[in-house]
């Protein structure tokens, strides 16, 4: 008896699922004309729209490029550039160095010139010259 009734407790456990209704999202059977040209249309536009993202990326990949390399010829530009910069700035450095080479000599020219003239004339002319020759501003 204990057989039995462990049998029919496992059958009844077992049959229960399968003896269920089907629920409502479930299929329904094959799908009809209007169904299938749907799903057709459906799967065209898919395709059309995978195509066409393909297409895209080959554009964006083709655009990438050519801002990379465009970004290469600008460093190379600017590289350039900065080599053009740096050469006129090392010649207005020399063209600098040569005038104040100039003014240098200039200067020294110029006290020579003011002590050979302090040596001609009278004594009234050279001292009337020195307080005239010599700036308000130097106290000393």
């Amino acid at each position: 008896m204990k057989l039995s009734f462990l049998t029919l407790f496992l059958m009844l456990f077992i049959a229960t699922p399968v003896l269920a209704e089907k629920p409502s999202w479930a299929g329904g059977g094959k799908p009809t004309a209007e169904q299938k040209e749907a799903h057709k249309s459906l799967q065209n536009v898919k395709d059309k729209m995978e195509d066409e993202r393909e297409d895209y990326a080959g554009k964006m990949k083709s655009v990438e490029d050519e801002h990379e390399a465009n970004k290469d010829k600008m460093k190379k530009a600017k590289k350039s550039k900065g080599d053009k910069v740096k050469q006129e700035v090392a010649e207005k450095e020399m063209a600098m160095e040569k005038e104040a080479k100039g003014l240098e000599k200039q200067t020294t020219m110029k006290a020579e010139q003011e002590r050979k003239e302090l040596d001609k004339g009278s004594d009234a002319g050279r001292e009337a010259r020195e307080t005239h020759s010599k700036k308000w501003w130097k106290f000393w």
